[in-house]
Protein backbone atom coordinates (compact mmCIF):
# COMPACT_ATOMS: atom_id res chain seq x y z
CA UNK A 1 0.00 0.00 0.00
CA UNK A 2 1.32 3.32 -0.97
CA UNK A 3 1.94 5.45 1.71
CA UNK A 4 0.03 9.37 2.31
CA UNK A 5 1.30 11.95 -0.30
CA UNK A 6 3.71 14.40 0.44
CA UNK A 7 5.68 16.94 -1.00
CA UNK A 8 8.19 14.58 -1.42
CA UNK A 9 6.62 11.06 -2.66
CA UNK A 10 4.12 13.12 -5.13
CA UNK A 11 5.32 16.44 -5.49
CA UNK A 12 2.66 18.35 -3.33
CA UNK A 13 1.32 19.23 -0.02
CA UNK A 14 -1.07 17.70 0.60
CA UNK A 15 -2.25 19.79 3.90
CA UNK A 16 -2.41 22.81 1.77
CA UNK A 17 -3.61 20.80 -1.63
CA UNK A 18 -6.06 18.09 -2.70
CA UNK A 19 -5.19 15.69 -5.89
CA UNK A 20 -7.88 13.61 -7.32
CA UNK A 21 -6.41 9.86 -7.66
CA UNK A 22 -3.71 9.94 -5.19
CA UNK A 23 -3.08 7.36 -2.16
CA UNK A 24 -5.11 10.60 -0.01
CA UNK A 25 -7.90 10.67 -2.17
CA UNK A 26 -8.01 6.92 -1.62
CA UNK A 27 -7.65 7.49 2.03
CA UNK A 28 -10.42 9.71 1.96
CA UNK A 29 -12.96 7.50 0.59
CA UNK A 30 -12.17 4.83 2.64
CA UNK A 31 -12.99 7.05 5.68
CA UNK A 32 -16.28 7.62 4.03
CA UNK A 33 -17.14 4.59 3.08
CA UNK A 34 -16.07 2.92 6.75
CA UNK A 35 -18.37 5.70 8.30
CA UNK A 36 -21.07 3.96 5.92
CA UNK A 37 -20.49 0.73 7.42
CA UNK A 38 -20.45 2.25 10.85
CA UNK A 39 -24.05 3.90 10.51
CA UNK A 40 -25.61 1.34 8.44
CA UNK A 41 -24.40 -1.70 10.84
CA UNK A 42 -25.55 0.51 13.99
CA UNK A 43 -28.69 1.09 12.30
CA UNK A 44 -29.44 -2.75 11.70
CA UNK A 45 -28.82 -3.68 14.97
CA UNK A 46 -30.93 -0.83 16.60
CA UNK A 47 -34.09 -2.44 14.51
CA UNK A 48 -33.04 -5.86 15.73
CA UNK A 49 -33.24 -4.63 19.27
CA UNK A 50 -36.39 -2.47 18.90
CA UNK A 51 -38.51 -5.55 17.16
CA UNK A 52 -37.08 -7.71 20.17
CA UNK A 53 -37.98 -5.38 22.90
CA UNK A 54 -40.30 -3.00 21.44
CA UNK A 55 -38.12 0.06 21.37
CA UNK A 56 -37.69 2.98 18.79
CA UNK A 57 -33.81 3.33 19.45
CA UNK A 58 -33.71 3.42 16.12
CA UNK A 59 -35.60 6.16 15.58
CA UNK A 60 -33.43 8.31 18.39
CA UNK A 61 -29.81 7.08 16.35
CA UNK A 62 -31.59 7.87 12.69
CA UNK A 63 -32.71 11.24 14.52
CA UNK A 64 -29.95 12.64 15.90
CA UNK A 65 -28.20 11.97 12.62
CA UNK A 66 -30.61 13.97 11.12
CA UNK A 67 -29.79 16.58 13.76
CA UNK A 68 -26.25 16.17 13.08
CA UNK A 69 -26.64 17.45 9.12
CA UNK A 70 -29.61 20.55 10.72
CA UNK A 71 -26.13 21.69 12.99
CA UNK A 72 -23.62 21.60 10.80
CA UNK A 73 -25.15 22.35 7.43
CA UNK A 74 -26.41 25.32 9.10
CA UNK A 75 -23.03 26.80 10.83
CA UNK A 76 -21.21 26.09 6.94
CA UNK A 77 -24.96 27.90 5.84
CA UNK A 78 -23.94 31.12 8.12
CA UNK A 79 -19.82 31.10 7.09
CA UNK A 80 -20.59 31.20 3.42
CA UNK A 81 -22.44 34.54 4.37
CA UNK A 82 -19.67 36.05 6.73
CA UNK A 83 -17.13 38.82 5.62
CA UNK A 84 -14.34 37.34 3.89
CA UNK A 85 -16.18 34.29 2.88
CA UNK A 86 -18.72 35.70 0.63
CA UNK A 87 -18.28 34.68 -3.06
CA UNK A 88 -20.95 35.10 -5.45
CA UNK A 89 -19.95 32.29 -7.39
CA UNK A 90 -20.30 29.82 -4.42
CA UNK A 91 -21.93 31.05 -1.50
CA UNK A 92 -25.65 30.66 -2.64
CA UNK A 93 -27.38 28.11 -2.12
CA UNK A 94 -27.56 26.95 -5.33
CA UNK A 95 -25.73 23.68 -5.99
CA UNK A 96 -27.87 20.30 -6.00
CA UNK A 97 -25.61 18.71 -3.30
CA UNK A 98 -26.79 21.79 -0.58
CA UNK A 99 -29.94 21.50 -1.72
CA UNK A 100 -29.97 17.46 -1.14
CA UNK A 101 -28.19 18.04 2.05
CA UNK A 102 -30.91 19.19 3.38
CA UNK A 103 -33.60 16.84 1.65
CA UNK A 104 -31.41 14.13 4.03
CA UNK A 105 -32.32 15.64 6.60
CA UNK A 106 -35.64 15.69 6.05
CA UNK A 107 -36.03 12.28 5.35
CA UNK A 108 -34.06 10.94 8.09
CA UNK A 109 -36.74 12.64 10.44
CA UNK A 110 -39.91 12.41 8.59
CA UNK A 111 -39.43 9.50 6.19
CA UNK A 112 -41.41 11.40 3.79
CA UNK A 113 -41.39 9.44 0.80
CA UNK A 114 -41.15 12.03 -1.34
CA UNK A 115 -37.73 13.26 0.09
CA UNK A 116 -36.62 9.74 0.35
CA UNK A 117 -37.08 9.51 -3.41
CA UNK A 118 -35.32 12.72 -3.75
CA UNK A 119 -32.61 11.47 -1.65
CA UNK A 120 -32.28 7.89 -3.36
CA UNK A 121 -32.30 9.59 -7.01
CA UNK A 122 -30.51 12.84 -6.62
CA UNK A 123 -28.44 11.86 -3.68
CA UNK A 124 -26.92 8.31 -4.41
CA UNK A 125 -27.22 8.90 -8.26
CA UNK A 126 -25.55 11.91 -8.82
CA UNK A 127 -23.49 13.08 -5.67
CA UNK A 128 -21.51 9.98 -5.40
CA UNK A 129 -19.68 11.63 -8.35
CA UNK A 130 -17.85 14.00 -5.82
CA UNK A 131 -16.00 10.92 -4.56
CA UNK A 132 -14.84 9.60 -7.50
CA UNK A 133 -13.83 13.00 -9.36
CA UNK A 134 -13.73 15.51 -6.66
CA UNK A 135 -14.25 19.07 -7.33
CA UNK A 136 -11.86 20.37 -4.89
CA UNK A 137 -8.09 21.38 -4.92
CA UNK A 138 -8.01 22.85 -1.34
CA UNK A 139 -6.05 20.32 1.30
CA UNK A 140 -6.71 19.20 4.77
CA UNK A 141 -6.07 22.56 6.57
CA UNK A 142 -8.97 23.81 4.51
CA UNK A 143 -12.41 24.51 5.46
CA UNK A 144 -13.62 24.39 1.73
CA UNK A 145 -12.02 20.60 1.68
CA UNK A 146 -14.08 19.52 5.41
CA UNK A 147 -16.82 21.22 4.31
CA UNK A 148 -17.15 18.91 0.54
CA UNK A 149 -16.03 15.69 2.28
CA UNK A 150 -19.04 16.31 5.04
CA UNK A 151 -21.52 17.41 2.76
CA UNK A 152 -21.17 14.33 0.34
CA UNK A 153 -20.46 11.90 3.16
CA UNK A 154 -23.83 13.16 4.87
CA UNK A 155 -26.15 12.80 1.35
CA UNK A 156 -24.56 9.60 0.57
CA UNK A 157 -24.44 8.29 3.65
CA UNK A 158 -28.40 9.01 4.14
CA UNK A 159 -29.54 7.60 1.25
CA UNK A 160 -27.62 4.59 2.28
CA UNK A 161 -28.46 3.85 4.54
CA UNK A 162 -32.47 4.67 3.97
CA UNK A 163 -31.77 1.65 1.06
CA UNK A 164 -30.09 -0.60 3.52
CA UNK A 165 -31.14 -0.56 7.08
CA UNK A 166 -34.60 1.51 5.92
CA UNK A 167 -35.59 -1.09 3.44
CA UNK A 168 -36.54 1.98 1.19
CA UNK A 169 -36.89 1.43 -2.38
CA UNK A 170 -38.61 3.28 -5.44
CA UNK A 171 -41.75 2.84 -7.48
CA UNK A 172 -42.48 4.33 -10.43
CA UNK A 173 -44.52 7.58 -8.90
CA UNK A 174 -41.05 8.24 -6.71
CA UNK A 175 -39.06 8.03 -9.91
CA UNK A 176 -41.02 10.27 -11.95
CA UNK A 177 -41.32 12.49 -8.91
CA UNK A 178 -37.23 13.05 -9.00
CA UNK A 179 -37.03 13.45 -12.56
CA UNK A 180 -39.67 15.68 -12.94
CA UNK A 181 -38.41 17.85 -9.42
CA UNK A 182 -34.58 17.70 -11.50
CA UNK A 183 -35.95 19.30 -14.91
CA UNK A 184 -37.11 22.16 -13.02
CA UNK A 185 -34.18 22.55 -10.60
CA UNK A 186 -32.34 22.63 -13.79
CA UNK A 187 -34.25 24.96 -15.63
CA UNK A 188 -34.33 27.51 -12.78
CA UNK A 189 -30.17 26.83 -11.74
CA UNK A 190 -29.51 27.91 -15.58
CA UNK A 191 -31.37 30.76 -15.44
CA UNK A 192 -29.88 32.03 -12.41
CA UNK A 193 -26.43 31.30 -13.42
CA UNK A 194 -27.48 33.05 -16.80
CA UNK A 195 -29.06 36.10 -14.75
CA UNK A 196 -25.58 36.11 -12.49
CA UNK A 197 -22.85 34.98 -14.45
CA UNK A 198 -21.96 32.07 -12.18
CA UNK A 199 -21.56 28.29 -12.69
CA UNK A 200 -23.67 26.61 -9.80
CA UNK A 201 -23.49 22.68 -10.53
CA UNK A 202 -21.67 23.49 -13.50
CA UNK A 203 -24.98 24.16 -15.32
CA UNK A 204 -23.11 27.80 -15.86
CA UNK A 205 -20.74 29.07 -18.51
CA UNK A 206 -17.90 29.22 -16.02
CA UNK A 207 -15.08 27.09 -15.71
CA UNK A 208 -14.04 25.42 -12.09
CA UNK A 209 -10.49 24.75 -10.78
CA UNK A 210 -10.63 20.84 -10.71
CA UNK A 211 -11.66 18.19 -13.20
CA UNK A 212 -14.33 16.49 -13.66
CA UNK A 213 -17.28 14.09 -15.73
CA UNK A 214 -18.19 17.43 -16.97
CA UNK A 215 -15.07 18.01 -19.17
CA UNK A 216 -15.95 15.67 -21.45
CA UNK A 217 -19.76 16.47 -22.49
CA UNK A 218 -18.66 19.35 -24.60
CA UNK A 219 -18.46 22.83 -24.40
CA UNK A 220 -21.36 25.37 -22.93
CA UNK A 221 -24.39 25.38 -23.54
CA UNK A 222 -24.81 22.18 -25.74
CA UNK A 223 -23.24 20.30 -22.73
CA UNK A 224 -26.41 21.21 -20.36
CA UNK A 225 -28.38 19.33 -22.90
CA UNK A 226 -26.23 16.15 -21.72
CA UNK A 227 -25.88 16.78 -18.01
CA UNK A 228 -29.22 16.92 -18.48
CA UNK A 229 -30.53 14.17 -20.41
CA UNK A 230 -27.32 11.78 -18.71
CA UNK A 231 -28.88 12.71 -15.03
CA UNK A 232 -32.32 11.57 -15.99
CA UNK A 233 -30.84 8.25 -17.70
CA UNK A 234 -29.01 8.15 -14.45
CA UNK A 235 -32.09 8.17 -12.38
CA UNK A 236 -33.85 5.57 -15.15
CA UNK A 237 -31.26 2.92 -14.32
CA UNK A 238 -31.35 3.31 -10.88
CA UNK A 239 -34.93 2.53 -10.92
CA UNK A 240 -34.34 -0.56 -12.92
CA UNK A 241 -31.58 -2.17 -11.39
CA UNK A 242 -33.95 -1.51 -7.87
CA UNK A 243 -36.53 -3.38 -9.11
CA UNK A 244 -34.35 -6.62 -11.30
CA UNK A 245 -33.06 -6.94 -7.68
CA UNK A 246 -36.22 -6.74 -6.30
CA UNK A 247 -37.82 -9.80 -8.68
CA UNK A 248 -33.90 -11.23 -8.33
CA UNK A 249 -34.52 -11.41 -4.97
CA UNK A 250 -38.45 -12.90 -4.93
CA UNK A 251 -38.80 -14.71 -7.96
CA UNK A 252 -35.31 -16.35 -8.45
CA UNK A 253 -34.27 -16.94 -4.93
CA UNK A 254 -37.60 -17.27 -3.46
CA UNK A 255 -36.79 -14.99 -0.48
CA UNK A 256 -39.26 -12.06 0.89
CA UNK A 257 -39.44 -8.73 0.37
CA UNK A 258 -36.96 -6.92 2.35
CA UNK A 259 -38.30 -5.54 5.42
CA UNK A 260 -39.06 -1.89 5.08
CA UNK A 261 -39.79 1.01 7.60
CA UNK A 262 -42.41 3.88 6.89
CA UNK A 263 -43.94 6.99 8.29
CA UNK A 264 -47.33 5.33 7.10
CA UNK A 265 -48.48 2.15 4.56
CA UNK A 266 -47.78 3.30 0.69
CA UNK A 267 -48.60 1.84 -2.78
CA UNK A 268 -45.47 -0.22 -3.81
CA UNK A 269 -46.49 0.54 -7.83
Amino acid sequence: MSELPSTQSQGYNWIEEFHAFTSFHYLMLAICIGSFIVFCVTGRTLIKSDLKNGTNREEKFRRILAWSIILSQAFFFVRRFTPGQWDIQDSLPLHMCRWSVWIAAWAMFTLNPKMRSLLLFWGLGLSTQAFFSPMITDGLSSWGFWIYWVNHTQIVGAAIYDLAVLGYRPNKRDLYFAMLWGLMYAILVIALNWILNTNYSYLGSGGYTATSVVDQLGPYPQRLIWMILGSELIFVLIYFFSVGMLTLRTRVLNKPLPARIDAEPRNPR
